[in-house]
């Protein structure tokens, strides 16, 4: 910290500081960000287009990077290991025929579709192969499916004609590409490109050696974390280093984000299952660390429906980015024994809509149909390890239990009918 005094802070927060500020890992997390990095300095990185143009840029053999087919050779084998001729040079165009990324040479195509922060839609995929196989019909076309890790297409019946890359292969591919010495390669378009797998594996894959660090610290100093989060406003003389390398933490360790946030481990599923349990809910002890499900013990063994606590259901998903808790309510997937009950609830859903009024959910999904969902402003960080349990129970009751007793009753005589 800057030179100052936080006298008049609790000697535990003035304690938490320090630690936290001293701490070796912490020092380099603020080291790292401290360095210039273009793609940092741009805020662009986080969008597929930038993604593509920047491989466009290192696929393309005429362009400033003045290294030929050295890029286009490595990363095609990636892309299309069966591809033929990936030594030769590609033209590559940038939404040609609406395709992220396309490379053409000689009696071969291929094809990119960069996912990184959404999913193909139904028939997408197949569409742009059709585009692709009608527009090149004697040519070799490969397809191929990009994404952070290596994720499969949503559309499974395309899952056999594009071939599955990952962002994380193609930055080990630049390492390797950049660990052996080339003369030839300006050190402004090697500068780029070390700033480029710095800041996706920073920001996107979240594969750094500083994210690492971070879900570290936040293991080891949880709550001395949320104390130093929940005082900021208050803490003297943290210079614009130190908030910076906090805001890294606060978004890239595990205790405030959305996936994962249920996980057993976790300090606020114990607070989350209690809180529940105290009021009457019984908590599905699944391995699903995104959603917490859960139910009302009342709705077991109801005499006209027996199976209801097998056909229904409530759940949390926290959205960190928000900071909202979205309750939910809904009906399970079709299995052998909730069937007849379950056929039941989808005949009056327009009633049940009607009911919950704002709190309908009005789309149907494909296996879980969602009937109420409600969010609740949430922010992980107003609790500390002395009031976590109370500020959750709190929540529980303010927020849950009024809604999930309307829930039961509107379930209840809509199956009296």
């Amino acid at each position: 910290m800057q030179s100052g005094s936080n006298e008049d802070l609790p000697i535990k927060l003035v304690g938490s500081i320090n630690e936290l500020f001293s701490d070796k890992r912490f020092l380099g997390i603020q080291r790292a960000l401290g360095e210039p990095n273009i793609f940092h300095i741009l805020s662009k990185s986080m969008h597929e287009i930038r993604h593509s143009n920047f491989i466009s840029w290192l696929l393309n053999a005429n362009e400033t990077h003045n290294s030929g087919t050295l890029f286009s050779s490595r990363i095609t084998a990636l892309l299309a290991p069966a591809a033929e001729n990936r030594m030769h040079s590609w033209s590559v165009f940038r939404e040609k025929h609406h395709m992220d990324l396309l490379l053409v040479s000689g009696d071969e195509t291929i094809t990119v579709e960069n996912k990184t922060f959404s999913k193909d839609s139904l028939g997408q995929l197949a569409r742009y192969r059709k585009t692709i196989m009608d527009s090149y019909p004697n040519k070799k076309n490969w397809f191929v499916y990009l994404t952070l890790n290596g994720e499969n297409p949503v559309d499974s019946n395309e899952r056999g004609h594009w071939n599955v890359c990952s962002y994380c292969k193609i930055l080990e591919e630049l390492k390797s590409i950049l660990s052996l010495d080339h003369d030839s390669m300006p050190e402004n378009a090697k500068l780029y490109i070390k700033d480029y797998i710095s800041y996706v594996e920073r920001y996107t894959t979240k594969t750094h050696q500083i994210n690492s660090d971070a879900k570290e610290i936040v293991a080891e100093k949880k709550y001395k974390l949320m104390e130093v989060f929940s005082n900021l406003d208050v803490i003297k003389n943290i210079d614009e280093a130190q908030r910076k390398a906090l805001e890294f933490i606060k978004n890239n360790s595990s205790f405030s984000r959305g996936n994962g946030f249920f996980r057993k481990k976790h300090f606020f599923y114990g607070a989350f299952k209690s809180a529940l349990e105290k009021h009457g809910f019984i908590v599905n002890e699944s391995a699903n660390s995104t959603y917490l499900s859960f139910n009302a013990k009342n709705m077991q063994g109801w005499p006209s429906a027996p199976e209801l606590s097998k056909t229904v259901g409530m759940n949390f998903r926290f959205y960190e980015k928000t900071s909202t808790l979205k309750f939910g309510f809904g009906i399970d997937p079709k299995s052998d024994y909730n069937f007849v009950l379950r056929e039941k609830l989808r005949a009056h859903i327009p009633k049940i809509q009607c009911e919950f009024g704002d709190n309908a959910v009005s789309s149907r999904g494909k296996h879980h149909i969602g009937l109420f969902s409600k969010n609740i402003k949430f922010d992980p960080l107003t609790c500390t390890e002395e009031n976590v349990e109370q500020q959750i129970e709190k929540l529980i009751k303010a927020e849950v239990v009024g809604e999930a007793i309307h829930i039961q009753s509107t379930i209840k005589r809509i199956l009296a009918r």
